[in-house]
Parts: structure tokens; C-alpha cells; sequence
């Protein structure tokens, strides 16, 4: 089972596509499964490679990931900066 926000999370996960290896071990850890493996195309970014990135709309900010990720490509954001950086409507993470 999934879990559910219960409350607005104070920070979300950003990946830092330049720092990520795309070596998966945030997936493997985070409990909304919110994390995915995309082409570094869909980041805007040239090469054949992959990263990872967060659905932000459905992070905890529980920080499990930015914890093990051996690279430091992730970071908790304050939830009103990501917000702002996506183009969300004030409030919806």
C-alpha cells in the first residue's frame, strides 16, 4: 500500500539531473514510488543517458532518498519554492 499525504509536506525531493547517475537507488527507497527513470531528453538535457526524477505532486518530502542517494543529486525543496518552480497553484502540494 501506498501511502497518502496527510498533511502538506514542508519540503519535496528535486533531483538534480546533472548530478544523477540514473542509478535507480531512490526508487528502490521511496514509499510513494514517486520517483521515476526518464531520458535525459524529457529533462531537456542532450545525450543518450537516463535520471531520475520526482513527481512532485506526489512526495512526502519524507527525504528517504535524498538520504541515500551517493551522488547528492537530491534535495528537499521548500514546498512553496517547488510550487513556484512548476507553475502549481499556491497551496496544492
Amino acid at each position: 500500500m501506498v501511502p497518502t499525504k496527510r498533511r502538506r509536506p514542508d519540503g519535496i525531493a528535486i533531483i538534480d539531473p546533472d548530478c544523477c547517475t540514473g542509478c535507480r537507488a531512490c526508487m528502490e527507497v521511496c514509499p510513494t514510488d514517486c520517483i521515476e527513470d526518464v531520458a535525459l531528453s524529457t529533462l531537456g538535457l542532450s545525450g543518450p543517458g537516463r535520471a531520475c526524477e520526482v513527481r512532485v505532486a506526489d512526495c512526502l518530502g519524507c527525504g528517504q532518498c535524498a538520504r541515500l542517494c551517493p551522488w547528492d543529486a537530491i534535495h528537499l525543496v521548500d514546498a512553496n519554492r517547488a510550487e513556484q518552480a512548476y507553475g502549481l497553484e499556491a497551496g496544492s502540494l
